[in-house]
C-alpha cells in the first residue's frame, strides 16, 4: 500500500539554548497517525509507543547506561 502526503515535512524550531529541533506540521502528524490507525497500530498501541519513545529520551537526558556507574560524585551513599 502506498501512501502519500501532500504536507510540508521540515519544519524547524529552536530551542532556548539554539539548538535545532527538526519537527512536522500538525497536519502531517494527525495523517500520520490516521495511516497507522488503519493499517492496524490501535490508538492504545501508539500511545504505549509514544510512551515508551519519551521515557527512552528523559533517560538518556538523565545519563544513558551510566546513571548507574560507580562515581564519587554520587548522590547518595
Amino acid at each position: 500500500m502506498r501512501v502519500f502526503f501532500n504536507f510540508v515535512y521540515n519544519l524547524f524550531s529552536l530551542s532556548d539554548d539554539g539548538l535545532v529541533i527538526p519537527s512536522i506540521m500538525p497536519e502531517l502528524h494527525h495523517q500520520l497517525l490516521l495511516v497507522a490507525e488503519r493499517l492496524g497500530l490501535t490508538e492504545e498501541r501508539q500511545a504505549e509507543l509514544m510512551g515508551r519513545a519519551a521515557t527512552e529520551m528523559a533517560l538518556q537526558l538523565l545519563g544513558g547506561g551510566h546513571r548507574l556507574a560507580e562515581s564519587k560524585d554520587r548522590w547518595f551513599k
